[in-house]
């Protein structure tokens, strides 16, 4: 973990902070919002006319 300002980048596009402990990756609320930009980055660098699925059809595997 590491302070808020040291994280910080005022030239991030979008910012979500989730409170937690260190195991705050395994939180849904992480999860989600990892989904979405994994599915945001697929989608802005996909070919056309490439299928690319939705955030919900997509499995994280933690370990």
């Amino acid at each position: 973990m590491v302070q808020y300002w040291s994280s910080h980048l005022k030239s991030a596009k979008s910012k979500k902070i989730v409170p937690g402990l260190h195991d705050a990756c395994e939180l849904p609320e992480t999860i989600d919002e990892l989904r979405r930009l994994l599915h945001t980055h697929l989608k802005s660098n996909a070919k056309p006319g490439t299928t690319v699925r939705q955030p919900s059809q997509i499995k994280l595997i933690t370990y």
